[in-house]
């Protein structure tokens, strides 16, 4: 999907999500999460782009996630080169999961599935609290991604 239909698709879903706002548990976990990871400052992104071969081995599942959520190529070298533009790192919203394939989804699911971000933020490296926010991120957003999966399978 090209940058601008995902610029749009993020906005309409942002608009629609915002009016019509749910008070799950997933929903209200997902908005936390959002906003923690937009209120990300280009410095804090900074430190992400200077993550390469010096990552810290728990920071890996969550670098190639990412590269996934892009619908890129996984890498951490991939997601430290991402990083270099920090608004469009952080194009993401609540409806990014539903242009990725099943394949992605699942494997981002595998592999922060015992991904903790207590331990990210225990990593001696500056882009710990970064990567921390990116984590909650994924998995508030694959939380609220499951639920209207099967909100949607309800109603059909």
């Amino acid at each position: 999907m090209a940058k601008n239909e995902k610029e749009k698709a993020s906005d309409a879903f942002g608009e629609k999500f915002s009016a019509t706002p749910s008070k799950t548990e997933e929903a209200e976990r997902f908005r936390t999460a959002d906003d923690a990871l937009k209120a990300l400052t280009e410095t804090e992104v900074a430190m992400i782009a200077a993550c390469g071969e010096d990552a810290p081995s728990c920071f890996v599942p969550v670098l190639e996630s990412w590269c996934l959520l892009l619908e890129e190529t996984s890498s951490v070298k991939r997601c430290a080169e991402l990083a270099g533009d920090p608004s469009e790192f952080k194009l993401v919203g609540a409806s990014t999961f539903d242009y990725l394939e099943p394949g992605d989804v699942t494997g981002i699911q595998r592999r922060i599935a015992g991904v903790m971000p207590a331990v990210i933020r225990e990593a001696p490296h500056e882009a710990s609290e970064a990567v921390a926010v990116m984590l909650e991120w994924l998995h508030a957003g694959l939380a609220l991604h499951m639920w209207a999966k099967e909100e949607r399978q309800k109603h059909t």
